[in-house]
């Protein structure tokens, strides 16, 4: 299972507009946002993460696996249960992969994950703190920072990324760092980032829809 993940405005949902372009099993239930050029979260996933981040992490609380939370979409499960089978869920279809940048809010989320399975890798996209800072106030209101505390304060920015790297290095998760915006120029770089994390694909065959894609943003 692959995790794409960053601070947000890094390029995520490019990528994973590719991905789903090129057929790679990135499940069915994704919406893209034309008015921020950005989207195609997979639900079965964040909501996983939003809820770990409310109901534990937000009011300081150590994180209960098994405890049944109250949500429309996941039914009388535990959120142990929800990770289990989010790539099992027949009303996504095949998942193998999928984009959160909350995985970026708190390394106790990719921990969560990792306890419950083994079989995660991460392709970590980066970019300048400011950029994205500056890309973030050019939104909609509605679609600002989510996270109060990040706002207009870089030091926080670097902080979350600082945390969740270190998160990632001490659980020993395989993961790939990309950063934005080099990676939109180098259809190579993504390519290597994809097959050393076990996603292979003939690069030959979807380079012309990587670049089709980065020139239409």
């Amino acid at each position: 299972m692959l995790i794409i993940t960053g601070l947000g405005r890094c390029g995520t949902s490019l990528l994973m507009k590719f991905l789903k372009e090129i057929k790679f099993p990135v499940g069915k239930d994704l919406n893209w946002i034309d008015e921020i050029n950005a989207g195609y979260e997979l639900r079965s996933a964040y909501s996983i993460n939003l809820m770990a981040y409310s109901y534990f992490i937000k009011q300081g609380k150590e994180i209960d696996l098994d405890v049944k939370l109250d949500d429309k979409y996941w039914k009388d499960m535990s959120l142990r249960e929800m990770i289990q089978n989010v790539d099992k869920d027949p009303r996504q279809l095949s998942v193998h992969m999928f984009k959160d940048p909350r995985f970026t809010w708190s390394p106790k989320l990719i921990e969560m994950w990792w306890t419950v399975r083994k079989d995660l890798e991460v392709l970590l996209l980066h970019r300048n703190v400011q950029e994205i800072i500056e890309s973030r106030g050019r939104l909609p209101q509605t679609y600002q920072e989510p996270k109060p505390e990040r706002v207009n304060k870089p030091e926080v920015y670097k902080s979350d990324f600082h945390d969740f790297l270190t998160k990632l290095l001490e659980l020993q998760i395989p993961y790939e760092i990309l950063f934005y915006p080099n990676f939109t120029r180098d259809y190579e770089m993504v390519v290597r980032a994809l097959n050393k994390l076990s996603y292979y694909f003939e690069p030959w065959k979807s380079e012309k829809i990587w670049y089709n894609i980065v020139q239409r943003r």
